[in-house]
């Protein structure tokens, strides 16, 4: 998104699971950046981390289909709904 003005609801997948896992707004923010800066998918929730091994990030993100709680997808889609300012 280089020279664009960022949009407030851009990564709102980001947002809404951030928000709903209790993570403070500087973590979110820092993590729509990286999402921003690696081109990750519009509805990416948070980057894969490989702790087995200890090497940190791995540039894979995990998007919101891949959550398989229906209630937590629920949950979440309404965050971003909420983010977006869509009525329901």
């Amino acid at each position: 998104m280089s020279g664009q003005k960022n949009q407030p609801n851009d990564y709102a997948y980001i947002r809404a699971w951030g928000n709903l896992m209790g993570s403070q707004g500087w973590y979110i923010e820092d993590q729509i950046r990286k999402a921003r800066a690696a081109g990750a998918p519009p509805t990416a929730i948070y980057e894969r981390y490989d702790n087995e091994h200890g090497s940190g990030p791995t540039g894979v993100w995990a998007t919101f289909e891949e959550i398989t709680g229906t209630g937590t997808q629920d949950l979440v889609q309404a965050k971003v709904d909420q983010i977006r300012g869509v009525a329901k």
